[in-house]
């Protein structure tokens, strides 16, 4: 069983076959322990209230990370939804306006996430990449991906990629890291020598990589004109 909630809470099992979720306590008497009295009224008197939603997902063990990191991702980023009359037809509504769009020329790895794409400066993108996947979780997700850069986007001409700290605040190349006594999981060197306009990005598991690309002055950086 896999669990994923919406926020803090506390999980326990006090027999077999039965799990206890608490969200909020809320107690209107002394427990036989001690002084527990916990009863916040709230600012309407008449006690705070919290709700939560709970999935849980019964399948093999095997399927569980994929199936939680998955979602937890789609719960994460799921769209707001919001309504607005229109007096007018469907079909009429679908000619004046766009009504489904992706920049992408194809779907990203199912272990990769786009965390950050924005405008940086003029021809230049901000871009973040992340494999949100654990190594540990032992499954054909959690091995290294290359994203090629190049062929990802479908209105945007890569023309020089550079590769930054985590913060885009420092050139990796020319950041001055502390040295740790620790296991290297990957070339250093490999991952420093981004200036070249090799467009082939790998990422390892839970790794998040940030690059500046400069794009053709003619490219659109959202690939829309509204």
């Amino acid at each position: 069983m896999s669990v994923l909630n919406d926020r803090t809470q506390g999980g326990s099992s006090l027999t077999d076959g039965t799990v206890e979720l608490m969200v909020h306590r809320r107690l209107t008497k002394d427990g036989a322990g001690g002084p527990f009295h916990i009863d916040e009224l709230g600012v309407d008197g008449k006690g705070l209230v919290v709700r939560g939603k709970h999935y849980l997902f019964f399948k093999p063990i095997s399927e569980s990370h994929k199936i939680h990191r998955d979602f937890s991702q789609r719960l994460f980023l799921e769209p707001i939804v919001s309504f607005a009359k229109y007096t007018s037809t469907e079909a009429e509504f679908r000619t004046k306006h766009v009504t489904s769009y992706s920049a992408l020329n194809k779907p990203l790895p199912e272990n990769v996430h786009l965390l950050t794409l924005e405008n940086w400066k003029k021809n230049q993108l901000l871009i973040r990449l992340e494999h949100f996947y654990e190594s540990e979780d032992n499954n054909d997700l959690s091995k290294a991906v290359t994203v090629d850069l190049q062929t990802l986007f479908k209105t945007l001409k890569i023309t020089n990629i550079v590769e930054t700290t985590l913060a885009a605040n420092e050139i990796l190349s020319e950041s001055k890291r502390l040295t740790w006594n620790s296991h290297v999981w990957f070339s250093e060197e490999s991952q420093r020598s981004r200036r070249a306009v090799d467009l082939n990005v790998q990422l390892t598991p839970q790794q998040i990589r940030t690059f500046i690309l400069t794009i053709e002055d003619h490219s659109q950086p959202l690939g829309m004109n509204y």
